[in-house]
């Protein structure tokens, strides 16, 4: 994969807040406004919220993120800032090297030394053109919930 990683549109890299590990839904609410559609999937609450041109997928796990999964159209953007963007959802983490597979990048965020955050960020191929996805969840919900989110990645 090429030095620098495909990812998420430029409005997104322009918004200073996003959604944290251990939000509460009233910190969302406030964040982004009310959700535009709610399941339960695999006994979370997953609500799916829009802001700054970004689509954002939140897993609540008792009332805090566990996962947050942000959806943009593709801009070039690299790996660095990525990461930074990362940090932001699961801030004071010690990360590890990014693992780069096929447009996709996966970090493991530690904390004192014990794995904590699973992190992505990856190229996809939406309705209307290419996107990108940037996920981080906790560790102990083995990492993603990519067949929840196949559908919100279409409605950019």
């Amino acid at each position: 994969m090429k030095k620098s990683l495909l990812i998420i549109g430029l409005a997104f890299a322009a918004s200073s807040a996003f959604a944290h590990i251990g939000w509460t839904y009233k910190q969302c609410v406030q964040q982004y406004g009310k959700p535009f559609n709610h399941t339960v999937r695999y006994g979370l609450n997953f609500y799916d919220f829009s802001a700054h041109g970004v689509l954002i997928a939140e897993a609540f796990d008792d009332g805090y993120v566990v996962s947050v999964s942000y959806f943009a159209l593709q801009s070039a953007l690299d790996v660095k800032l990525a990461m930074k963007l990362i940090d932001k959802a699961a801030p004071n983490l010690t990360w590890d090297n990014a693992t780069e597979v096929n447009n996709t990048a996966e970090w493991r965020g530690y904390y004192h030394g014990q794995y904590a955050v699973y992190a992505q960020a990856s190229v996809y191929q939406g309705s209307k053109g290419p996107g990108v996805k940037i996920q981080v969840t906790r560790a102990e919900y083995g990492g993603r919930f990519d067949s929840i989110e196949g559908d919100l990645a279409d409605q950019l």
